[in-house]
C-alpha cells in the first residue's frame, strides 16, 4: 500500500516537446534540437511538517493506464523547508523519448525511499519560447559561443580575461592597458594629513537596502490555455531545379552457361529444424555444457564458470514488447534494476533471495479505509475526513491546513483535577519545573492517605494484629520469620530448634525460666545439689546426703551394673555399691560392695552378696542362692547362706 503521510502539495509540470527548426541558409549550421525535458517542483511533508535535508527520489512517467513509460533511477535532491525541484530527462538521467511526451493522459509518480507519494500528478503541456530553439550559428562581438554555451569575451571591444588569474574576494575589473583583468583598485596609503576641524553633523544617511527575499511560496495552479494564434502566411515555393541529362545505357553482358547441379549432401545431424525464420526443437532434452541433460528438463544449462544471462533492456524497451507471454523473464537495467516477470497483466520483480511466497486469501480494512474484507476481488475506498472521522484531505482543506503555519507555546500550567493530586510550579512562560504533590484518591486507584494506618482505614482493611479474618495463607514462597509471627523454618524439628535457646554445649540440661520471661538451659532441680549429666546423677554437697524414701537404681542389660559412686575432693569418682540384674546368666539380684566385681558367670544363682574386690567372681556356679561371699587380702571365705 502506498503511504499517504508523504505527499506533494504543490507541483508544476511543464512538458517540453521538440519543435522542428525553421529552414536556414546553406552557409549556416543549426544547433541540434535538444531532447524533451520535464520541469517539476513539489512540496514534501513528513509527519505533517516540512522536510529539510537530502532525500533519494525516483520519478516515473506513466501512461493513462498506469503503465510505466520512463524511469529516472535514484536521484538525490536537497529539500528546503519542504520545497524541491528537478528537471526530468536532464544530465544523470535516461533521456525521455520524444514519443513519450506526445501521449495524452500522462501521469508523474514520485517515490522516496521506495515509497510512492500520493497522488500521481497529471503532466500538462505548456507554452515555450520557440525562437530560443532556433538561434543558429556562432555569436560575434562581445559575446562568443553558441546558444548552448554563451560567453562574454569582451567589454565594448576590449578583451576580458578572468581565466589567466582567477579573481578573489574584494577584487574588481582593472584595465591593464591591453585587457580587463581581476585586480585590486585600492592604491597604497599616503601619509596621514593634519587633523581638520570637526565638520557639521551630516544629514541622515539613506535607508539601508531591503532585506533578502523570503523563500518562494507554493506555485499557484496553472492558468487556462491561451487561444491559438493565427497561422502565418505560406512562404513562396522555390523554383524546381533542371533535370540533368540521362547518360547512355551500357551494353548488356553475355549470360554465362549454367553449371551442373552437384549431388545432394547427406542429411545433417542437428536436432534443430527450421520453421520459417525460427529454429525448432521438438523432442528430447537440449543440453548446453553437458552431454547428459536431465531428462526432466527441456533445457539443461551446465557450467561452473558461466551463468545464465537473460535479455537486458530498459523499462521503455520492456514496455515495447508486443503481447508478452505469461512467465516471460527479462533483466531491467534502469530504474529499479533486477529480474522481472510478466504475470499476464503487468511486469513484476522476481522475489529476491530470502523472500517468501504465498497466496493472499483475504484483505481486511479498517477506518478510514472501506471495502474489506476482500476474499476474491473488490475495491478498497477511503472517505473524506470529517471533524470526527479520519479520511483523505481534500485539496481545498489541505490548502487551508498548509496555510496555518506554526506557532509558539507561551505558557504551560497544570492541574490534578479530581484525582486528589496537585501539580504546582505553573504557569511556566520560559523554563521551569512542574511538581506533583497530594495523595491519589481511592476512585483513581490510590488510598487517599499519606500513612499506612490511614490507608488501611480508608481501604477498610483489618488493623495491625487483628487477623481473625485471616483463615488461610497460600502461595508463600518464603517461610514467615519469627518477627512476622512464624519460625523461619519449613519443618517441625527445624522450627523447634529455631525457637529454643542455643543447644551448643548444653547436652543433658533442661529448660528453666526465671519467672520473668527469660528461658535458659539449666540442671534438673535448679539449685538442688543433685545434678544430671550424660545419664549420671551426681551430688557435690560436702555434707550429708539424705534420701527420704527408697533409692531405685535403673535396670540394666546383662553384664551391666547400676552403681552408687563416691568421690574424694579432687579424685576420680569410684563405685562402692553395685547392683546387677544378671551377669552372663539368668541369675538376678546380685549385690556387690567394693570397687570391682570382675567377670563372673552364674547360670541360676541370684540374691548373692559379695564383699571385697572380685568376690562374686570366685562364686562357684553350683553355689545356692542367697549366699554371702567375702574376699579379704585375696582369700575368699566359703559361701554361707545369708541369714
Amino acid at each position: 500500500m502506498r503511504h499517504p503521510f508523504l505527499s506533494p502539495t504543490v507541483a508544476m509540470i511543464i512538458g517540453l516537446s521538440a519543435v522542428a527548426p525553421r529552414p536556414v541558409m546553406a552557409q549556416q549550421i543549426a544547433d541540434p534540437t535538444p531532447l524533451p525535458q520535464v520541469a517539476y517542483q513539489g512540496r514534501l511533508l513528513e509527519g505533517g511538517a516540512p522536510v529539510t535535508g537530502a532525500r533519494v527520489f525516483v520519478f516515473s512517467i506513466l501512461d493513462a493506464t498506469g503503465h510505466e513509460l520512463w524511469n529516472s533511477g535514484n536521484q538525490t535532491l536537497t529539500v528546503d523547508v519542504g520545497l524541491y525541484g528537478v528537471v526530468l530527462g536532464s544530465t544523470g538521467m535516461p533521456p525521455i523519448p520524444a514519443s513519450v511526451l506526445g501521449k495524452s493522459g500522462l501521469l508523474l509518480r514520485v517515490a522516496i525511499g521506495g515509497t510512492p507519494l500520493t497522488p500521481d500528478v497529471d503532466i500538462l503541456p505548456a507554452f515555450q519560447a520557440r525562437s530560443a530553439w532556433e538561434l543558429v550559428g556562432a555569436f560575434s562581438g562581445d559575446l562568443t559561443g553558441t546558444q548552448n554555451q554563451t560567453l562574454l569575451s569582451n567589454l565594448q571591444g576590449i578583451p576580458l580575461d578572468l581565466t589567466t588569474t582567477a579573481p578573489t574576494t574584494g577584487q574588481a575589473l582593472v584595465f591593464n592597458g591591453s585587457k580587463w583583468v581581476a585586480g585590486s583598485v585600492a592604491g597604497s596609503a599616503g601619509p596621514a594629513g593634519p587633523q581638520g576641524p570637526a565638520g557639521p553633523a551630516g544629514a541622515t544617511g539613506p535607508v539601508g537596502p531591503t532585506g533578502a527575499t523570503g523563500a518562494a511560496g507554493p506555485q499557484g495552479p496553472a492558468g487556462p490555455t491561451g487561444a491559438t494564434g493565427a497561422a502565418g502566411p505560406q512562404g513562396p515555393v522555390g523554383p524546381t531545379g533542371a533535370t540533368g541529362a540521362i547518360g547512355p545505357q551500357g551494353l548488356p553482358g553475355l549470360t554465362g552457361a549454367t553449371g551442373a547441379t552437384g549431388p545432394v549432401g547427406p542429411a545433417g545431424a542437428s536436432p534443430l529444424s527450421l520453421s520459417g525464420s525460427n529454429a525448432v526443437f521438438t523432442t528430447g532434452s537440449l543440453g548446453l555444457g553437458t552431454t547428459t541433460p536431465n531428462a526432466s528438463a527441456l533445457l539443461d544449462l551446465t557450467s561452473t564458470t558461466q551463468g545464465f544471462l537473460p535479455p537486458r533492456m530498459t523499462t521503455v524497451q520492456r514496455a515495447a514488447i508486443a503481447t508478452p507471454a505469461t512467465g516471460l523473464l527479462i533483466y531491467q537495467i534502469d530504474g529499479t534494476a533486477g529480474l522481472y516477470e510478466f504475470n499476464g497483466a503487468t511486469w513484476t520483480p522476481v522475489t529476491p533471495a530470502g523472500g517468501g511466497s504465498g497466496t493472499v486469501t483475504s484483505v481486511a480494512t479498517s477506518g478510514p479505509l472501506t471495502g474489506g474484507p476482500i476474499t476474491t476481488t473488490g475495491t478498497i475506498g477511503i472517505s473524506k475526513a470529517t471533524a470526527s472521522a479520519d479520511g483523505y484531505l481534500a485539496a481545498a482543506d489541505f490548502a487551508t491546513f498548509a496555510g496555518k503555519g506554526s506557532g509558539t507555546v507561551t505558557s504551560v500550567t497544570g492541574s490534578g483535577g479530581t484525582t486528589g493530586l496537585t501539580l504546582g510550579g505553573g504557569p511556566i512562560t520560559s523554563s521551569g519545573t512542574l511538581t506533583l504533590g497530594g495523595t491519589l484518591a481511592i476512585a483513581n486507584g490510590g488510598t487517599g492517605a499519606t500513612t499506612a494506618a490511614g490507608a488501611r482505614t480508608n481501604l477498610g482493611t483489618a488493623a495491625s494484629g487483628a487477623n481473625g479474618d485471616i483463615t488461610s495463607l497460600t502461595g508463600l514462597t518464603t517461610a514467615l520469620s519469627v518477627g512476622q509471627g512464624g519460625t523461619g523454618q519449613t519443618s517441625a524439628t527445624a522450627a523447634l530448634n529455631a525457637l529454643l535457646p542455643s543447644q551448643t554445649s548444653n547436652s543433658g540440661l533442661f529448660l528453666t525460666t526465671n519467672g520473668s520471661g527469660t528461658v535458659t538451659w539449666g540442671a534438673a532441680g535448679g539449685s538442688s545439689p543433685w545434678n544430671l549429666s550424660s545419664g549420671n546423677i551426681t551430688n557435690n554437697n560436702p555434707g550429708s546426703v539424705f534420701i527420704a524414701n527408697n533409692l531405685v537404681l535403673p535396670d540394666q542389660a546383662k553384664g551391666q551394673a547400676a552403681a552408687l559412686m563416691i568421690q574424694d575432693t579432687g579424685d576420680t569418682p569410684k563405685p562402692f555399691l553395685h547392683a546387677y540384674s544378671g551377669q552372663w546368666g539368668a541369675a538376678m539380684g546380685n549385690v556387690f560392695l567394693g570397687e570391682s566385681c570382675g567377670n563372673f558367670i552364674m547360670s541360676n544363682n541370684g540374691g548373692n552378696v559379695g564383699i571385697g574386690s572380685q568376690a562374686l567372681y570366685s562364686l562357684p556356679d553350683y553355689q545356692p542362692s542367697s549366699a554371702l561371699i567375702a574376699k579379704v587380702n585375696g582369700i575368699v571365705t566359703e559361701p554361707s547362706a545369708a541369714g
